[in-house]
């Protein structure tokens, strides 16, 4: 993606990252399309997983800004605690057990990114003849 001068530090990640969502980030009908591209992405890889249970998981994960970029409606907040709740807990549990040699997900696959040659947006996500319409992005 080319984005050069990203901060090293996490604590400074963020503050790069707020400063470019308040410059940068606004609600148009191209984001609420990008995120509907980005949940249905998500749910190509857990083809088991219906794209309703992807999306709302999904959004548990987001934080208030991202949804709100996004125009996503926010989870029930006991679901977004629970899901937080299950995933801290898999993380001690992790804790206590060796270190695996492989991670059994997608890093120890082939690469399912962008070729180094560049793209195009419109070509990310599923195929789609009016994409370039629905984003305003002209040919």
């Amino acid at each position: 993606m080319n984005i050069q001068n990203l901060p090293q530090v996490l604590e400074e990640m963020e503050t790069f990252k707020l400063e470019y969502e308040t410059k940068l980030v606004r609600n148009s009908q191209a984001t609420k399309d990008l995120g509907r591209l980005f949940v249905d992405l998500v749910s190509s890889w857990f083809p088991l997983v219906p794209t309703p249970i992807v999306d709302i998981l999904l959004r548990c994960l987001l934080d208030d800004s991202s949804m709100k970029a996004f125009e996503m409606k926010a989870p029930p907040v006991s679901l977004k605690n629970l899901v937080e709740f299950c995933l801290r807990s898999r993380a001690i549990v992790l804790s206590f057990l060796p270190e695996r040699l492989d991670s059994g997900l997608f890093v120890d696959r082939p690469s399912r990114s962008y070729s180094t040659g560049g793209y195009e947006i419109t070509k990310i996500g599923p195929p789609d003849e009016n994409l370039k319409q629905r984003t305003g992005i002209a040919e």
